[in-house]
């Protein structure tokens, strides 16, 4: 066993090295802001992200050519670091949002809201979620979730939370 994982054996599930996508900035909520809607709409938000990542990992090792492959896998990899952050900030701005878990459990506050949450428990829209079939069906899929996507995320670069702002700052 490698002595990184001997003193919790259960860290090998969650990979190690991983740090709080949020440390060292201010997750206060700001005045004026509700926490409660401000979690929802961020859970909202990182659920698209998550369910979209994973049905376009999906065609991983599957699309047409290598290019479209490649591309799918990073559009796929952008999304989830959206996600993550999301989830964070979801958690951080009202920890009431993340699945109760055994005392001590090791798993991060994104990584209880991305596994432990029921079906009817995600808040993503339902474009995302549509089951990949022809390739070109995904294309398109993807073409109005990123189009709409980058309407959303282009107003809120204005948001009064500044981690909501950055975070769609950097989706755009």
């Amino acid at each position: 066993m490698n002595d990184e994982f001997a003193g919790d054996s259960s860290q090998w599930a969650f990979g190690t090295g991983f740090e709080d996508p949020l440390a060292g900035v201010d997750t206060t909520v700001p005045p004026g802001v509700d926490a409660a809607e401000l979690a929802a709409y961020c859970l909202m938000l990182g659920d698209d992200a998550l369910i979209m990542s994973q049905r376009l990992a999906e065609w991983c090792s599957r699309a047409p050519d290598l290019e479209e492959d490649i591309a799918l896998a990073n559009m796929a990899l952008d999304l989830l670091g959206q996600a993550r952050l999301l989830l964070t900030r979801a958690a951080a701005a009202d920890p009431g949002v993340v699945p109760a878990l055994p005392e001590g459990s090791p798993v991060p506050a994104e990584d209880a809201l991305a596994y432990f949450r029921d079906a009817e428990q995600f808040r993503n829209v339902r474009l995302a979620e549509v089951e990949n079939g022809d390739f070109a069906h995904v294309v398109v899929r993807l073409l109005l979730f990123s189009v709409a996507r980058l309407a959303l995320l282009g107003r809120l670069r204005t948001s009064p939370d500044q981690v909501l702002a950055a975070v769609a700052a950097k989706g755009v």
